[in-house]
């Protein structure tokens, strides 16, 4: 799979570093960075925004600045195309829900419409593509600055001066969770692939500027407004009742906005490189799958209430799985060597899912380390291993026991789940299974020249 540049600048200057810097933050600022802001704040106060805003600038500037062989990361997107083109699929479905949740009720009636119709407007001014790409980034980073100038205000912000002692270990669950998911998910991601081998020699400077300076900002102002879009979750029209249309408008336009330009240029990645006679049957697949979270948007909006959440939180919280466990433990059990057999991806995130449900969704934060660890140690199996026993009664009982975890207030250390985590810590004899990566007759040697 190839990514064609965006345009191949002539020399390196500071001016084109910015503008891959812009298109490099208009193509992250997501659904996440524009929202989960304001679910933290409302939970955990501003160090819930700290433990969030680091880690994803951090993990995703470190793509651009480690230095990477430009052969092992052509070799990434032709033997993992499928990943990336996954992660593209799901990245656009995850916008399209937001729109039709969030967008629909900072602009009812009109939002959703308007963020498709931008979004066509702009496929089809960036495909193919050419120098068009960055100055339509400049312009949509400057409405965005400009519009969130406007909105945005300090006074409502709840900036706690201390934090409990029973809080510092779920921000630490926490911050653990963003770094697996930040430092990895770039890998993935096209638009990164695209902006790094088109911005060449001074791709690091675009990284540095993209992240530490534009994103950085933009995640302030998620800061700001993160107390005002708070009651949008239970009721669509707080903010209507409350007085404050004008704020509400300006930010669903900035949020109509950025997601447009998401939605475009994953687009763009999702079926640029297909072959003529493939085109029509990814796209009609694409837009199938599509009406799932369009109607999970619409859904939304209905009073509904799961695990005392409301139904539209619900959504997107699991929509925040991919990104928190199974594209990140891909890229780390599947990309990065020492590589594990598929077999042992797909069980190891299936064990986490468990935990990561109850810690997502039933708030249950602590989970997030057990979780995380089980991917972890998931890659010190031998490179040619069977699942383990413990592995196989860990699955069952989690089959088993979600039911009632579900409906639990609290998971005790007695309780299944605390059990069978216990379980993972048992030896059984290992078998060989088939490789993960397509290259399973390459060397290790030759599989860790290939990323480094």
């Amino acid at each position: 799979m190839t990514t064609a540049p965006l345009t191949v600048p002539g020399r390196s200057s500071l001016g084109s570093a910015v503008a891959y810097g812009a298109f490099l933050a208009c193509s992250w600022t997501w659904c996440i960075g524009m929202f989960l802001p304001v679910l933290l704040v409302r939970d955990y106060g501003i160090w819930g925004w700290i433990v969030f805003a680091i880690p994803n600038v951090v993990g995703a500037a470190a793509m651009g600045l480690i230095p990477r062989n430009e052969q092992s990361l052509r070799n990434l997107l032709a033997q993992h195309r499928s990943a990336t083109r996954l992660f593209s699929l799901v990245t656009i479905a995850f916008h399209l829900f937001f729109n039709g949740w969030i967008i629909r009720r900072l602009l009812p009636g009109y939002g959703p419409s308007l963020t498709i119709a931008l979004a066509i407007l702009m496929y089809l001014i960036i495909s193919p593509p050419t120098r068009r790409d960055l100055l339509l980034s400049i312009i949509v980073l400057a409405i965005s600055f400009l519009a969130l100038s406007l909105a945005t205000d300090l006074k409502d912000v709840n900036f706690p001066r201390s934090i409990s002692l029973q809080s510092t270990p779920i921000l630490f669950s926490l911050a653990a969770s963003c770094f697996f998911g930040f430092l990895l998910c770039p890998y993935l991601d096209l638009t990164f692939h695209r902006a790094r081998r088109s911005a060449g020699a001074f791709a690091p400077r675009a990284f540095v500027f993209g992240f530490f300076a534009f994103f950085a900002m933009i995640l302030f102002f998620s800061l700001r407004y993160a107390t005002f879009l708070a009651p949008l979750l239970t009721d669509p029209s707080a903010l209507e009742s409350a007085g404050t249309p004008g704020a509400a408008i300006i930010l669903g336009l900035y949020m109509s906005l950025q997601s447009a330009f998401t939605i475009a240029v994953h687009w763009r990645e999702l079926i640029g490189n297909l072959a003529s006679a493939n085109r029509g049957r990814t796209i009609a697949l694409a837009v199938a799958v599509f009406l799932v979270p369009v109607i999970l948007g619409i859904v939304s909006q209905e009073p509904l209430r799961f695990f005392g959440l409301a139904g539209g939180e619900v959504f997107y919280r699991c929509f925040m799985g991919f990104y928190a466990l199974y594209f990140p433990a891909y890229v780390y059990l599947c990309i990065i060597p020492r590589r594990t057999s598929f077999l042992v991806y797909a069980v190891a995130v299936i064990l986490a899912t468990p935990l990561f449900f109850a810690a997502f969704i039933l708030n249950h934060m602590l989970l997030l380390l057990p979780a995380l660890a089980i991917v972890l140690l998931a890659k010190l199996l031998p490179l040619r291993a069977s699942v383990p026993f413990p592995f196989r009664v860990y699955l069952c009982a989690s089959v088993v026991t979600m039911p009632a975890l579900w409906q639990a207030p609290n998971v005790s250390a007695s309780s299944p789940v605390a059990a069978t985590v216990q379980a993972l810590t048992r030896s059984s004899a290992r078998s060989p299974s088939p490789r993960c990566t397509n290259t399973t007759s390459k060397s290790s040697a030759s599989r860790t020249a290939s990323w480094a």
